[in-house]
């Protein structure tokens, strides 16, 4: 039988009585429900006000360094459901605006979530230091500490398996999990930055598909590690 998977609960977004309520009562393990929340879930089910929602998110960039570079499109995927996406347009690269508008839109479409997942993305990494820089440089409002929770599905593989290497499709394989339909080579990259419209849907091709088989990956591995609160 499949082991299903936590939602979890996210305490940040609980009204005051909710979360006395579950401190003040215990599972069925004796533990207080605010230790074992997701014993919560199995007894009472989605009776809280707030229930954690997933996205699973990954972008592509034009440089590993966000002040130099600029994002060139994203996908961010609920958790067996809608896939979401932006890429950058050709004229937006043309007339200068780069990924301000593709930022406004993230900010916007990650607002219905609880938890964000990635891989190699949390802080001291990739996609969400570059996201923040991003949102810096364009003047606009990046979630604060605490308002998103985070999973770096990258620790999970790092802590719990034994690979040569630990990129997203080298888990693929072992998983047999579906990985880089849309492979990206020079060529595309160098077509997608100077503003090609056929190369720009490629690479947003190719990130959808990241976050398409994360989401897979992140289902058969979560069980080996606990859930965590990290901040974004």
């Amino acid at each position: 039988m499949e082991t299903p998977i936590p939602s979890g609960v996210n305490f940040h977004r609980l009204k005051c009585w909710e979360k006395d309520w579950l401190y003040d009562h215990r599972c069925r393990h004796g533990h207080r429900y605010t230790e074992h929340p997701d014993c919560y879930l199995a007894e009472y089910g989605n009776r809280l006000s707030t229930i954690e929602k997933i996205g699973f998110v990954d972008i592509e960039a034009t440089n590993l360094k966000a002040d130099f570079g600029y994002i060139l499109t994203y996908s961010l995927k609920e958790l067996d459901g809608e896939l979401r996406h932006r890429m950058i347009t050709p004229k937006e690269i043309k007339t200068y605006q780069f990924d301000k508008g593709l930022m406004r839109q993230f900010l916007k479409d990650i607002e219905t979530f609880d938890r964000l997942v990635g891989y190699y993305s949390r802080d001291y990494r990739f996609d969400i230091p570059y996201l923040r820089t991003r949102a810096l440089r364009w003047g606009l409002d990046f979630p604060k500490w605490k308002e998103y929770l985070f999973t770096d599905v990258y620790d999970i593989v790092r802590g719990k398996l034994n690979l040569h290497r630990n990129r997203l499709e080298v888990v693929c394989d072992l998983l047999d999990i579906p990985a880089k339909g849309h492979r990206l080579n020079p060529e595309v990259w160098m077509r997608a930055q100077a503003g090609s419209l056929r190369a720009l849907q490629w690479v947003q091709q190719h990130c959808d598909e990241d976050v398409i088989s994360l989401e897979q990956v992140y289902k058969r591995l979560f069980q080996f590690k606990g859930v965590n609160k990290a901040s974004m």
